[in-house]
């Protein structure tokens, strides 16, 4: 206990002792406590290694698979087979062998009864009609290779990975073999199983006592590693390197805090897609803990690219730094995108000396947030990436040279956002009427955009019965924010949605969009609102002035500032023509200013030239 509070007071710093009481004061205490775990496990992740045992990496017989899969059909049908094995194929480690064992009789194959002697030092079982999520193997192989563990299973039943010394031969041996894959991908998660975690286990340790185990339920390590392999260049990295090589011309490497709901988070899935459409291979990494749920955004990048990995979901933090290595062995990085993650800012030196043709460009969203730590790594970095002119002009002041400098103002799809009436199933849910002039927030609920702000506005505005106020999106004052609309007086007229699937029908829905923000940079949210031909009053702050014209397409108003936000929307109601105005010269600004159609997009160009920099320098 009186090691944590040391190593905690050794990160404390003005800054978040403000920001901890400022959530204090708001209620907010689990806010302040999530911000001291990840404190606390960013100084564990730096710092681990160091009292671990070393020990050699393992070594296995040439020419052999690593890893094993057996299929157990049973009654399943050949459609649900058939999914099973693309998943296995679609594995991120690629070095299988795919064995289908038979429980049934199957039109697959007639060949009859084949026996098999499994020689991979690893075995993987699952039950078709069961999913492997793209990164299992690779996940399970580390925690094998790295940490010592003799079995790595999901948390919902028996499919796991297990070495083959640790099976009874009589469990690998089968009836038929169907399919055998050279090549595959990598996975996590499965669905159903035919025995519980508890019944596989107990079976597995009774045969083989003192053997150790993880169960990564919901992708958590459940024990502790005492050991440390001596280098990260073990068979399973060096086996990455061997397979086929993926078809890039770059692979670089996207070091995230987290996946939350927000703009930033939008703009980088964003960044992902172009780079892989432009023949680059995206890693994508997260490094600080989160609660998984609706405002859960993982999906967003692996529907781009099956590798991504939230190091807190399946490792603990003395565990990160070594997978980190892990990944750097086996994939030949050309560059790192920083986007905010505190640990890679911590770990970068050591980084650029083990690897010195790597480019590492910073993504800088505004002048607040991780700039310090942006300040302290320049030598180390190749370029960075700003998303306004606000942040342009503070890299020149900081010492960068306009060519290391690259503006991309982030811009979207306006076609895909719609004028015209509202949507009928939000106008009868929510108790719209044709009369009523509908306020919206949509975006994190976060302190930096100040969304209590928007449920004051609402309160100030309460005489007014034909504004009505809208709010989606979630984050760390979700909570806050249901309980200050809960205790607004009784005529307020807010409704909270929470996260929603599509935001695209609520901007319809929006007749003003207000953003109150304290910090921001050039948010997707107000492009978004401006295409769907929304009034926007938004906060003088950032990248804001660059998107919203005084009197023309909306309000600038000061950060944080109810009273005036509520001025400008009582005086809208007041004057219909007026707002009219606002909204068709937002729609017409959107499509001649922001739109991504219409833009020469140049994040792969802008990574491309810190590449070639980094390597003339070396050179």
């Amino acid at each position: 206990m009186f090691e944590r509070i040391r190593h905690l007071a050794s990160l404390v710093s003005r800054d978040n002792v403000a920001k901890g009481l400022a959530a204090l004061g708001r209620g907010n205490f689990h806010v302040v406590l999530r911000a001291i775990r990840n404190l606390l496990a960013l100084r564990q992740a730096v710092s681990a290694g160091s009292t671990k045992r070393l020990v050699p990496p393992r070594e296995y017989e040439p020419g052999v698979s690593l890893v094993a899969v057996i299929v157990e059909r049973f009654e399943y049908d050949d459609d649900a087979l058939v999914q099973t094995l693309a998943c296995i194929e679609a594995q991120t480690f690629g070095d299988l062998k795919v064995f289908l064992s038979q429980g049934s009789s199957s039109s697959l194959d007639d060949r009859g009864p084949n026996a098999v002697e499994v020689r991979s030092p690893y075995v993987v079982r699952i039950e078709a009609g069961d999913f492997l999520h793209p990164t299992f193997v690779e996940k399970a192989l580390f925690q094998t290779e790295h940490l010592g563990f003799d079995v790595v299973s999901v948390g919902e039943g028996a499919c796991g990975l297990f070495r083959r010394t640790f099976h009874a031969r009589d469990d690998l041996s089968d009836d038929h073999v169907a399919r055998r894959l050279s090549e595959g991908s990598f996975g996590a998660e499965s669905g159903r199983s035919p025995r519980s975690v508890e019944m596989q286990e107990e079976a597995l340790f009774r045969r083989r006592p003192g053997r150790r185990c993880a169960r990564p339920r919901a992708g958590r390590v459940l024990s502790d590693a005492d050991t440390k392999v001596a280098t990260p260049h073990t068979v399973v990295a060096k086996t990455m390197l061997r397979l086929p090589p993926v078809k890039a011309r770059r692979t670089l490497l996207l070091a995230l805090p987290f996946f939350l709901i927000g703009g930033a988070e939008r703009l980088l899935a964003q960044v992902v897609r172009e780079l892989v459409e432009g023949g680059w291979r995206v890693v994508v990494v997260s490094t600080e803990l989160q609660h998984m749920g609706p405002n859960d955004t993982i999906s967003w990048f692996e529907t781009v690219t099956p590798e991504v990995y939230a190091l807190p979901r399946f490792l603990k933090p003395a565990q990160w730094r070594d997978f980190i290595d892990y990944l750097f062995a086996s994939r030949r990085f050309d560059a790192v995108l920083l986007a905010g993650s505190r640990l890679f800012y911590r770990i970068l030196s050591d980084l650029k000396k083990g690897y010195p043709e790597l480019a590492i460009v910073d993504f800088l969203f505004n002048t607040d947030g991780h700039v310090k730590l942006h300040r302290d790594v320049m030598s180390l970095l190749a370029g960075v990436l700003c998303e306004n002119a606000e942040v342009r002009d503070w890299c020149l002041a900081a010492g960068w040279r306009s060519h290391e400098i690259t503006l991309v103002e982030s811009r979207i799809d306006v076609t895909a956002y719609a004028e015209g009436p509202r949507p009928l199933d939000l106008v009868e849910r929510l108790v719209i009427r044709p009369e009523d002039i509908v306020v919206g927030y949509s975006g994190r609920l976060s302190e930096e955009k100040a969304p209590e702000i928007f449920v004051e506005v609402a309160i100030l505005c309460r005489q007014e019965p034909r504004l009505r106020f809208v709010m989606t999106g979630g984050g760390r004052l979700a909570d806050e924010i249901e309980r200050r609309v809960s205790r607004a007086p009784a005529e307020t007229r807010i409704k909270v949605c929470g996260v929603v699937d599509d935001v695209k029908p609520y901007f319809t829905l929006y007749d003003v969009f207000v953003l109150p923000s304290f910090k921001d940079g050039r948010p997707i949210a107000v492009l978004e609102a401006l295409a769907s031909g929304c009034a926007v009053v938004a906060s003088f702050v950032g990248g804001l002035p660059a998107l919203v014209e005084n009197d023309v397409n909306g309000y600038l108003v000061p950060p944080g500032d109810a009273a005036v936000i509520a001025t400008h929307l009582l005086t809208l109601a007041a004057d219909p023509n007026r707002l009219a105005a606002l909204q068709i010269a937002a729609r017409q600004v959107a499509e001649r200013n922001f739109d991504r159609r219409f833009a020469d997009a140049s994040y792969a160009r802008a990574i491309e030239s810190a590449v070639e920099r980094v390597r003339r320098s070396v050179d």
